[in-house]
């Protein structure tokens, strides 16, 4: 390991060990390390050359990584609660400098429930994360900074109807080859309306409008977006619920500053689909639990201004068979088609296929002290042979926590 890595083990330490101050707040605290190696590290297709190093030719490497996290909640038995985490981890990799990196995220939420008729919250989130080198490309790390707020208000005029008002605003900056501070700025806005009064089924509608504009890019974009949809909800205690919204969902694109280049000019235009997404949780037993995900959705492409349609399933179970040892098994399968993508013509879509499949196991050795191993395998399959890839990436770490 190197060791930058433990000159911050010290400090993770002492972070870990911090324990609550007032009774009146709750506090958790905690330090990771670990390591994982990943077969494909800069996500290359089959016939691509790894890049050259001092170390030669190599598609695989380790990574090592320590993080220290905590989280504080205060007025968690009033009206008024608040709640605040943060996380950071420093990623240092074994033979590809390039690709060590500091990662961190952090946020909070404001909950306010003065009475039955109505509640307010707020929540706020600032990260930076890595991103998939298959589409940004390159031999160094590149990292998305996003940061976010989203506001909901809950009215109840009477007790079988429940208004609500959702604002948000977002902005990422994505450093690409050719843009090193391409922005994207999106503004949303939700008003739903639910009926109460059917027991565990909560029938109800939503409308969602999207306004987003991208900047410090070449042929920058401007998009607005509409949704349309309808929402049930389902709960029975201890033993399964239901999230389900189906709709239909509208956007528009134009460029910022109009041009006559063909190729510019392919970015405009109007999409629309159906979107919507079903998620399904079922408690087997005590020990065993499943969850079943499907969704159809628009996205903005993450290395550039294009926009993308999604559709995906999402299978995964967890066994814990005793009160130490939980298992997780996931997989996962999502069809993608990103409009005007490089490289493509006729249609102008690049289709892309996405498998992956996860398991991890974790042991709880104490109430403080835990080991988590895990293994993820992804497959993805392209219309462009440069942008499909296959990897596996195993790791193991071990967390102390306290709270």
């Amino acid at each position: 390991m190197k060791a930058s890595l433990f000159k911050m083990l010290p400090l993770a330490i002492c972070v870990a060990g911090t324990g609550p101050a007032m009774a009146a707040v709750d506090l958790s605290a905690g330090a990771t390390i670990g390591t994982s190696h990943d077969t494909n590290v800069y996500q290359l297709s089959g016939i691509e050359p790894p890049p050259l190093d001092e170390n030669g030719a190599d598609r695989s490497d380790t990574t090592r990584h320590l993080s220290a996290f905590g989280a504080v909640r205060f007025g968690s038995s009033g009206p008024l609660n608040l709640r605040l985490n943060a996380n950071y981890s420093r990623v240092e990799s074994e033979a590809s400098e390039g690709l060590d990196r500091g990662d961190y995220s952090f946020g909070g939420a404001l909950e306010w429930k003065p009475s039955q008729v109505f509640d307010v919250s707020f929540e706020a989130l600032q990260n930076r994360l890595p991103l998939g080198l298959a589409d940004v490309g390159g031999t160094e790390a590149a990292q998305q900074r996003a940061r976010s707020a989203t506001a909901r208000l809950q009215i109840r005029p009477t007790p079988r109807w429940q208004v609500g008002l959702s604002p948000g605003w977002s902005e990422t900056r994505t450093p690409l080859p050719d843009a090193e501070d391409f922005r994207l700025r999106e503004k949303t806005a939700e008003v739903s309306l639910d009926f109460l009064g059917a027991g565990r089924l909560v029938p109800g509608i939503a409308a969602i409008g999207r306004w987003g504009r991208n900047a410090a890019i070449e042929n920058a974009t401007q998009y607005r977006e509409r949704s349309l949809q309808g929402t049930l909800g389902y709960a029975a205690t201890g033993l399964s619920t239901l999230a389900l919204s189906a709709g239909y969902t509208r956007r528009t694109t134009s460029l910022i500053v109009p041009s006559t280049d063909p190729v510019a000019q392919d970015f405009e235009g109007t999409n629309s689909a159906f979107t919507g997404s079903l998620n399904f949780n079922r408690q087997l037993s005590v020990k065993t639990s499943l969850y079943a995900s499907a969704f159809r959705y628009f996205e903005q492409y993450d290395a550039g201004v294009n926009p993308s349609v999604g559709s995906g399933l999402a299978v995964g179970a967890t066994w814990s068979p005793t009160s130490k040892i939980t298992v997780d098994v996931d997989t996962g399968l999502v069809w993608s088609s990103i409009e005007g993508a490089t490289g493509i013509v006729g249609d102008k879509r690049r289709n892309d296929v996405v498998r992956s499949y996860t398991m991890s196991v974790d042991y709880s050795a104490t109430r403080l002290l835990s080991v988590r191993a895990h293994v993820t395998r992804m497959i993805r399959r392209s219309e462009i042979w440069t942008d499909q890839f296959n990897s596996t990436v195993a790791g193991l770490e071990l967390t102390a926590s306290i709270d």
